[in-house]
């Protein structure tokens, strides 16, 4: 299980990843907001590292590429498949939504 806290007095947020069985946490510094997470505890979210979208699994976080007509900060990984392979969201343009609007989008890694 993984969340993101914000403790009072501090800035910015964390990203806290519950181990449930073994009752410990680990705090994943590099991000800043989970939105999806499969079974192997990979995780879609905000990396403040990339400035936007990445994946963290394994101790490892990933950034990737976007469509050329998308931006960033309209664009967000909410899902990500068991095998990693397959990752779900939103691809936009915040800068220019009538030409460029946000529509499902998956990314495909192999």
């Amino acid at each position: 299980m993984a969340g993101t806290v914000q403790s009072p007095g501090v800035a910015g947020q964390k990203v806290i990843v519950w181990h449930l069985p073994e009752g410990s946490t680990t705090v994943v510094d590099e991000m800043w907001a989970v939105y999806g997470m499969n079974r192997h505890g990979w995780m879609t979210g905000h990396a403040g590292r990339f400035g936007g979208n990445a994946i963290y699994s394994g101790g490892t976080i990933r950034q990737l590429p976007l469509p050329t007509w998308a931006e960033d900060d309209g664009t967000t990984f909410t899902s990500i498949s068991d095998d990693g392979r397959i990752v779900g969201g939103t691809a936009g343009s915040s800068s220019a939504p009538d030409k460029h609007p946000t529509v499902p989008f998956r990314w495909l890694c192999s």
